[in-house]
């Protein structure tokens, strides 16, 4: 297996096998990288890099060889995410969807994932996700300068598989500090808990880097799991790693070595290239920023889920809404249906039926109208003035009255003769009525003097005067 890992200003190629228990390092080789081709783990110019890599390629004899490639960015994104134990497909796509959620434009990243054996009872997955143009940009590049790119690795997985290769029973630390990113993973008795990313500029060394991302992680460790505290940490750097693992003792107060030796190199040439060495011990599923999960397989079937999930809320909301307004309607309703059997009660009781009885004959026996009562207060009231003016024959003066004719006033004059105030509708219901009551013979005399017209009222006001028989005219 041959592996190639870029930094920033170098690069390292190792010749090697991993074996069940055993890592074997055949040869290695270590070339610069021009300044400025590289920046943030992104190629700047493909073409001048596919030119380095060609001359790489033939110094080396590795036209036509597959490589597994290592490259860093604090562009990558990690993630672990645990999942019930399911199926490779239900996993990728349970892991896809999720990504989905957090990710908008997921459709133009690259996004995979590694499966950490490490899970108890269910499957722990770190995820990746970075810019597409970060995995194409060094797959197309290597391409043509005539390797065989495979696949595609960070310093972070290759310090995870690590960290499981050499499965140390404490609560460790392995930090690598390239050109000009430092990157750290934090394992609890051999178990990956969590990882940082640092990028930093030349003016740093990489003694101030790694003490200060060391001890970020070594504070976490102590808020997360303050009864397992770091009890080791292990660096490697692309120079000067002994002196800087005796350094940083002193500063963390922490034992602090660096990696150990594998077969065919010693402790400080692998602590030189850790990445490039132990990213031979691939897992049985790493990710691979080269191609990542195909977006084509998942895209409309998450569309289609999310179109679902829409439909299916909006469901629910309108059969909550609808829920709601029924159960609002079914209370009204039995409010109303007491309130109804309530006064049922009260009308039935017997008291209450005698009470409806007894006002109904009452406002049966009282059907006169309030006119009809003053008008007979009026007859009273004449009858008393004079004995020849008599109810009986008030009532038949409004018997004969035309149906738009109205007695307004009524005078008795003396005893001697009644004099009517009237209002008519029309101009010849005055006169029908003068002589409605001159046919009578009731009156020794009927004097109609004629109407007037009330131009606000729009009626005719007249005066009738009835001389009572027995009394001389003159």
């Amino acid at each position: 297996m041959i592996l190639l890992h870029i930094m920033q200003r170098h690069a390292v190629v190792v010749w090697g096998k991993a074996k069940k228990h055993k890592l074997e390092v055949q040869r290695t080789h270590s070339c610069a990288i021009p300044e400025g081709l590289l920046i943030n783990g992104f190629i700047q110019d493909e073409e001048a890099f596919a030119q380095w890599a060609k001359t790489m390629v033939s110094e080396l004899g590795l036209k036509g060889k597959s490589v597994t490639v290592i490259a860093d960015s604090t562009a990558v994104i990690y993630r672990q995410i645990e999942t019930p134990k399911l199926k490779a497909k239900a996993l990728e796509k349970n892991l896809y969807f999720n990504l989905a959620r957090q990710i908008g434009n997921i459709t133009e990243n690259t996004v995979d994932y590694a499966i950490l054996p490490q899970a108890e009872n269910g499957s722990e997955s770190l995820t990746v996700v970075v810019p597409q143009s970060y995995g194409d940009t060094y797959s197309k590049a290597l391409k043509a300068a005539g390797l065989k790119p495979q696949r595609m690795i960070t310093s972070t997985l290759a310090l995870i598989q690590a960290g499981m290769r050499l499965q140390e029973e404490k609560t460790a630390i392995y930090s690598w500090c390239s050109d000009e990113v430092c990157t750290s993973v934090l394992f609890n008795n051999g178990r990956f808990m969590f990882s940082n990313v640092f990028r930093f500029d030349r003016n740093q060394t990489p003694l101030t880097v790694m003490n200060e991302r060391i001890s970020q992680l070594v504070q976490f460790q102590r808020i997360k799991n303050p009864d397992s505290p770091v009890e080791l940490v292990r660096i490697g750097t692309t120079e000067n790693a002994e002196s800087i693992a005796r350094e940083l003792t002193q500063v963390l107060r922490l034992p602090t070595e660096i990696f150990p030796a594998v077969s065919g190199l010693s402790a400080s040439e692998v602590s030189s290239q850790v990445c490039a060495v132990y990213g031979l011990a691939l897992l049985a599923r790493p990710y691979d920023l080269f191609k990542g999960i195909n977006h084509q397989r998942y895209t409309e079937a998450y569309q289609q889920r999310r179109s679902l999930r829409v439909i299916l809320g909006l469901f629910v909301i309108n059969a909550l809404i609808l829920g709601g307004l029924c159960y609002r309607q079914f209370a009204l309703n039995q409010i109303e249906d007491n309130a109804i059997k309530q006064v049922e009660a009260q009308l039935q009781l017997p008291e209450r039926l005698q009470q409806y009885d007894d006002a109904l004959m009452l406002s049966t026996q009282n059907s006169l109208t309030r006119q009809q009562i003053e008008d007979a207060l009026q007859v009273l009231q004449y009858s008393e003035q004079t004995e020849q003016f008599s109810k009986t024959l008030f009532e038949q003066i409004q018997a004969l009255r035309p149906k738009d004719v109205a007695i307004s006033g009524l005078q008795v004059q003396d005893g001697l003769a009644v004099q009517l105030t009237c209002t008519a509708g029309s101009r010849l219901s005055p006169s029908q009525y003068t002589q409605d009551l001159r046919s009578t013979n009731w009156f020794a005399d009927v004097n109609y003097t004629g109407f007037t017209y009330n131009e606000s009222k729009k009626n005719y006001n007249f005066l009738i005067t009835l001389t009572l028989k027995g009394v001389d005219v003159e």
